[in-house]
């Protein structure tokens, strides 16, 4: 197959796999919200802050620079799985000593057993580290996708079970880990490779400078990413975490399934042509149009139909919830699109640049984190909209110098869907004015979303921008497959 072919099918793959995760998340998520409070939520979220900083470290960015590199031979494979372990028993007993401190932090007694439960995920999740990146390496999506639907579908099931029984806060801890054992069940019975009495620490020096720079990296996203928080679980009180974090988890997970699954794909695809200028620009436009296309209507439309959608889905006690929802959603107009950054340093093998500029945009973005603190945590979550659109730009530009992209490339390539996602929401905003004020909120939302739907393919068909065409093309080759190249 052309890599054109290898990409389209793994793209294929990978919106099934993501798709069916997200379905379950979510439906996994609205069950769970209606028989748990926000403060089972919330706790939780604390104890993920610290939790989610160790994954960060997990692996210590092996895995990726297995994808990443050109060749790759079984003392590298062997090398980084007995890595992988240490790490992860490394950072079980590290989380496990931390916890009396996380909940001295928040002044919550209850974390201690969570922490200690959560912290085991490190060293199960070890054992499955290096088949994931050998799968994502070749390009076998199907095979990941079987096992992220089979596995998220248990451990939604599981979680669902236990708080059915009265498990409360121990129903969400517990969904993580039935989907971690799943996954590495399943792993070891599908997938042929195992680790070999292999340690070779040329082999590990060897993808040591990708891997150190990924980690700085993604410790750096992930501080930036989860400031917001630690500051609301340390400074407010766990049922105002737990409405944010279930506010932003509505934003993201959406968001997530779209730039994963062409992140999971583009990222290897692009490594491999990573010399070639030309082709990585033009992969990473379309690209970006893509999730455009996807991501735009979906978020602008939500905050037009957030009060009705928050009702319908969680009920009123989380009410609260509409207006943070709302401002969060401004944030994933755009931000998806500067997501595809991560694959251009990624590809390209300039993490070093890209740990500078993260360590740049997280101090910024923590710093306006606590004067949003200020407001409560509407407040957190306006400081965090327009720290998004001030580093929009030197975000799109400076990656972009790797391969000669512009931002007002960036911005032209985006423009037409920006003002049919613009024509979309006003047509939307104007039926629910005009005539669903008086309508109760499950038929209201149902009209508010078909409107948008005819009314967003309509302006698609009439205006025709470069991604009707993409579209296209996409299906006429997924029917029938050329032997071009990306």
């Amino acid at each position: 197959m052309s890599l054109r072919q290898q990409v389209l099918s793994s793209a294929k793959w990978a919106v099934i796999g993501n798709t069916g995760k997200y379905a379950i998340f979510f439906i996994v998520l609205i069950i769970l919200a209606r028989i748990l409070s926000p403060r089972e939520f919330g706790l939780v979220a604390m104890a993920q802050v610290f939790s989610g900083f160790a994954g960060t470290l997990n692996e210590l960015g092996f895995g990726a620079a297995l994808v990443q590199r050109q060749t790759i031979e079984e003392r590298h494979r062997s090398s980084v799985f007995w890595l992988s372990l240490l790490i992860g028993i490394g950072l079980t007993l590290a989380l496990m000593l931390s916890a009396p401190f996380i909940a001295m932090f928040y002044n919550e007694p209850r974390l201690v057993p969570i922490v200690f439960v959560i912290s085991l995920y490190f060293t199960i999740g070890a054992f499955a580290s290096v088949q994931t990146s050998l799968l994502q390496r070749d390009l076998a999506f199907r095979h990941i996708a079987l096992i992220d639907i089979g596995t998220n579908l248990f451990g939604g099931l599981f979680a669902i079970g236990l708080a059915i029984l009265g498990a409360g806060v121990w129903a969400i801890v517990s969904q993580n880990m039935a989907m971690i054992i799943a996954r590495v069940v399943v792993m070891w019975l599908t997938v042929q490779w195992r680790p070999r009495r292999i340690w070779d620490r040329h082999a590990l020096r060897e993808l040591m400078g990708f891997s150190l720079n990924l980690v700085g990296i993604k410790s750096l996203n992930y501080w930036i990413a989860s400031a917001d928080n630690l500051l609301i679980g340390r400074f407010t009180n766990p049922v105002a975490l737990g409405l944010y974090t279930r506010a932003y988890s509505v934003m993201l997970q959406p968001l997530k399934q779209i730039t994963w699954i062409l992140g999971r794909v583009m990222f290897p695809a692009l490594s491999r042509i990573q010399h070639d200028q030309a082709r990585t620009k033009a992969g990473v436009l379309n690209a970006q149009r893509l999730i455009a296309f996807l991501t735009m209507p979906m978020m602008a439309g939500l905050i037009v139909v957030a009060e009705d959608f928050v009702l319908v889905v969680f009920g009123e006690q989380w009410t609260a919830m509409t207006p943070i929802l709302r401002i969060l959603c401004l944030v994933a107009i755009i931000q998806p699109m500067t997501e595809t950054v991560d694959w251009i340093y990624r590809a390209q093998g300039r993490t070093d640049i890209y740990f500078k500029w993260g360590l740049f945009t997280g101090t910024v973005s923590i710093l306006s984190f606590v004067i949003g603190l200020n407001w409560g945590v509407q407040g957190v979550a306006t400081a965090y909209a327009i720290v998004t659109y001030l580093l929009w730009y030197p975000t799109i530009a400076i990656a972009g110098r790797l391969i000669q992209l512009s931002f007002i490339t960036f911005f032209q390539n985006i423009s037409s869907i920006m003002l049919i996602t613009a024509f979309m929401c006003f047509i939307v905003w104007g039926v629910q004015r005009l005539f669903l004020q008086h309508v109760d909120h499950f038929t209201a939302l149902f009209i508010q979303i078909a409107i948008g739907i005819i009314s967003y393919t309509g302006l698609l068909l009439l205006i025709r921008p470069k991604v009707y065409y993409d579209l296209l093309e996409l299906l006429k080759r997924s029917s029938k497959p050329k032997k071009s190249i990306v």
